[in-house]
Order: C-alpha cells, then structure tokens, then sequence
C-alpha cells in the first residue's frame, strides 16, 4: 500500500468473489479513510476471479483508478475479458506496456 495506489498479487489457486472484495474494501477503507486511490492488479499467478465483483467494485467511490499488469497470453485474454465490466477505469499492461 502506498500514499495514492495499493498493488496487489492474489495467491495462485484462489477464488476471488463478493466474500474476498468485501474483505478487501474493509482494509482499504481503514488504509485510505478519507482519500481517493488507484489500484494495480499484479498478475504473477493464476486465480479465478468472479467478474461480477467488478459491478460492486464499480461503485466504490474511493477507486478512481484501475490497472491490471500481465505475464502471460492467458492473463490478457482474461484482462481484456474483464475490461468490458470497467470500462472507465480500467487500464492494462501488457509485458509494462499500456
């Protein structure tokens, strides 16, 4: 976690849905009271995640930014998959190139 953004690697093997994003929002919340953030998806391990998420996560006002960094074809094609439920603040990295 940094003053502006939050960087985050999910486990290999995970299943993130409602439950995880609920936990994650708590801590953020606590981390970022009363200030906006951008968040980086570090894609180093495959996880599931469920797009869904992306509805809730939409509606929090905090986020104003949205970045997702891939290591592999599988994780862009999932990527640009996700990318069509955040439009707006999603960007992505493919190999550290927008």
């Amino acid at each position: 976690m940094y003053d502006d953004f939050v960087i985050s690697s999910i486990k290999d093997g995970i299943t993130f849905d409602v439950e995880e994003l609920n936990w994650f929002v708590m801590i953020l919340d606590k981390y970022y009271p009363n200030k906006k953030f951008g968040y980086i998806s570090n894609r180093i391990y495959d996880y599931s995640l469920n797009p869904t998420t992306y509805f809730t996560s939409a509606m929090y006002e905090k986020l104003n930014a949205m970045a997702i960094v891939c290591y592999s074809e599988p994780a862009i094609k999932t990527a640009l998959f996700e990318k069509t439920f955040l439009k707006s603040l999603l960007k992505f990295s493919r190999n550290g190139r927008s």
